[in-house]
Parts: structure tokens; C-alpha cells; sequence
């Protein structure tokens, strides 16, 4: 646990805000970066939503077809 969870959780601090400008700068890169990452995830997730389902129904139908059976010969050259 570092010394910040500590305060926090002492403390009840959920806002501790740097003072000094290098940290005040580095906190507020951080946070943009952050941010930007927060709003891309959100973005992207109603498509990321239909590519999970896009995935499970070829995996079902790749089970379907007996993928992993060598006997397969439209799978495999050489048995057919």
C-alpha cells in the first residue's frame, strides 16, 4: 500500500492535488492522457461489443465444422 492509499484512506483526501508547477504539469499530462484514454474506451466499445460477438458465432461455427478432426478433408489436403 502506498503512502497515498494511506492518506486517503486516513485522511479521507480523494483530491490531493500537487503544488509545486513540475508536478502540477506532470499531474495534468497524466490526466489528459488519462482522459483521452477513458473517452477512447467508451468510444470503441459498442464495436468492440460486436466484435466479441462476431467472434463466438465463427468460433461456434468453426466447432461446427469439426476443426480440430484430422479427418476433415475439407480442411486438410492431404486426407481428401
Amino acid at each position: 500500500m502506498t503512502s497515498r492509499m494511506i492518506m486517503v484512506k486516513l485522511c479521507g483526501w480523494n483530491d490531493v492535488l500537487p503544488k509545486l508547477p513540475s508536478h502540477i504539469q506532470t499531474h495534468c499530462e497524466n490526466w489528459d492522457r488519462n482522459h483521452h484514454i477513458k473517452e477512447s474506451v467508451a468510444r470503441v466499445a459498442s464495436k468492440n461489443e460486436m466484435l466479441h460477438e462476431l467472434n463466438k458465432k465463427v468460433l461456434l461455427t468453426l466447432k461446427g465444422k469439426n476443426i480440430g478432426d484430422p479427418k476433415n478433408s475439407q480442411l486438410n489436403p492431404q486426407t481428401g
